[in-house]
Formats: structure tokens, C-alpha cells, sequence
């Protein structure tokens, strides 16, 4: 058996708020360094720019996770008109990822996505979502799609590389 060891360790001070910040600070601590190429010890400490932009990446994740469950999530629809009437395509429409926090703020969607894929949440949960929601809106007529008319959803890098992903975009 090959075993490897990644250590996180936080750093006890004055400062320290809570036994459930520093275990959260351990955490982060530890996956920074299976990250890092495991077999590593790595240690938060106030400061630490890399650590705290992951805390804030974690926290964010679970604010867009809570959104996802609650319902504060909603798909805006971009429309481009064709100039002429002649051309093959008529519209274009984008759906794009609007989500929204507790407070009814919304959340930026490249900080969520950014978010959602370091906690490997696309392919399993976001992108799902906003796949299943596209379909209600067409088979609701909220966004028409023909041949005259492109609808476009974006999906992460993370769902085109799974294959569970693709067997439900076809179901």
C-alpha cells in the first residue's frame, strides 16, 4: 500500500475566534496541501493570502450551495436580434446564471462558478440545474428555440468531462 499524509495545521492566538474557525482554518490548511502535491505540511496563519481567498471561495460556495436549495437561483435570458429578417438565425438567446444570497444580494456568477468548481459542485449540482431549468423554460415557451431561434447555455469544462454529465444533458 502506497499511504501519503497531508497535514493542515492552524495557528492558536489571541485572535482566534472559535474552535469551528480554527478547525475550518486546519481544513483549508490540509487541502492546500493535498494540493500542493500531497505528502505536505501546511499551516494557516492570519495573513495568509492563499488560505484566506480559499476561506472566502468556501464561504461563497456555501452561500451559492444555499441559493441552489432555497430557490434564489434564476436564469436571465440575453437576447441579439438579427439586423435582417432574412438571415437564417433570427435571435440568439444566452441563459445566464443569476443567483442570489440570503439577503437578496446577488452573488457575482464568475465568483460562484469559481466557487462551485473548486468544491466540485458543477457537474453534479450547478450545471445540472441550470440544464433542467433550461428545458422547463423551452417546454414552458419562456425562451423559444427553432431553427430560426439559438438558445445557448453555458456549462463548465468539469461537466463536459463527465460522463454521468452527458448521459443526463440526453435524458
Amino acid at each position: 500500500l502506497d499511504i501519503g499524509v497531508s497535514v493542515g495545521r492552524a495557528e492558536i492566538n489571541a485572535d482566534s475566534r472559535s474552535l469551528a474557525d480554527l478547525m475550518s482554518a486546519a481544513d483549508m490548511a490540509c487541502y492546500a496541501a493535498k494540493e500542493g502535491g500531497r505528502n505536505r505540511v501546511r499551516a494557516f496563519i492570519g495573513g495568509d493570502e492563499e488560505l484566506e481567498q480559499r476561506r472566502e471561495e468556501l464561504g461563497l460556495g456555501e452561500r451559492v450551495a444555499s441559493a441552489m436549495v432555497a430557490g434564489r437561483m434564476s436564469l436571465a435570458v440575453q437576447t441579439a436580434r438579427a439586423l435582417h429578417d432574412d438571415l437564417p438565425v433570427l435571435a440568439y438567446q444566452e441563459l445566464l446564471l443569476r443567483s442570489f444570497d440570503a439577503d437578496g444580494r446577488p452573488i457575482p456568477t464568475g465568483l460562484a462558478v469559481a466557487a462551485a468548481e473548486r468544491m466540485n459542485m458543477m457537474s453534479t449540482r450547478l450545471d445540472r440545474w441550470v440544464l433542467e431549468t433550461a428545458c422547463a423554460h423551452l417546454a414552458s415557451g419562456r425562451v423559444r428555440g427553432d431553427a430560426r431561434h439559438i438558445v445557448a447555455i453555458n456549462v463548465s469544462a468539469q461537466s463536459l468531462c463527465d460522463e454521468s454529465f452527458l448521459a443526463f444533458a440526453l435524458e
